[in-house]
């Protein structure tokens, strides 16, 4: 029943749950190390599942971290996953639930629902498309809550790192815009005065056609 409802919902919403592009990371050898990518950039053992986020939140053994989870994101492992010998810099954002949303106040519980399937498929387009325009990133994540998540805790992690800082601030913050833009994954606000869905609901668009992020003003030569 639930994944009927989903799929309504979507087509409703202009998204086609079958018209998802082609998924560049289902390919093994997108797994590997590029040729010219930092040394130490580990590869994905064959068979194993990148996307899968088991309640401990275990990293994968490979450079792309992907799924969703029920289970508080934990910063700490994010972290640990991107840290790589040749990798100077390492880039996060955590987005967090808050207390109001538009003329909502007292937000005190956001539910996160997601269309499983084409969620974790697009997630994974995300990381492909990061790599194919910053080739020198080595460690990617991109990992969401789904379920009930209270204000203040981390409902959504991405990450980047490489030897320099421009392309790791490139790719963390196309890698958020891009899922925000192209992930099935919607939220309901418990607040004062009900519970509603999110303000911020979208037409989904594919992981190509989310432009970069502007360049941080900050960022001045590589270092």
């Amino acid at each position: 029943m639930i994944d009927w409802i989903l799929y309504h919902w979507l087509v409703r919403n202009s998204f086609d749950p079958e018209a998802l592009t082609p998924l560049v990371a289902a390919d093994p050898d997108a797994l590997t190390q590029p040729e010219g990518a930092c040394p130490d950039a580990p590869t994905q053992p064959e068979g194993a599942d990148p996307g899968a986020l088991p309640d401990s939140l275990t990293a994968p053994v490979g450079r792309d971290w992907f799924g969703l989870s029920e289970a508080p994101l934990r910063l700490d492992d994010v972290n640990e996953f991107l840290v790589r010998p040749s990798c100077g810099a390492n880039v996060v954002f955590t987005g967090t639930t808050r207390d109001h949303a538009g003329n909502r106040d007292g937000v005190d519980l956001l539910t996160y629902e997601a269309y499983e399937s084409a969620a974790l498929r697009r997630l994974a387009e995300v990381l492909a498309e990061a790599r194919m325009r910053w080739s020198e990133v080595v460690a990617l994540v991109a990992i969401h809550r789904v379920g009930d998540v209270p204000v203040g805790e981390a409902a959504v992690i991405v990450g980047a790192s490489s030897p320099h800082r421009e392309a790791a601030f490139s790719a963390a913050g196309f890698c958020i815009d891009a899922v925000k833009a192209t992930v099935p994954i919607w939220k309901r606000e418990r607040h004062s005065g009900g519970a509603d869905w999110g303000l911020e609901g979208a037409s989904l668009i594919n992981a190509a056609a989310v432009s970069n992020p502007s360049p941080s003003p900050e960022i001045g030569s590589e270092s």
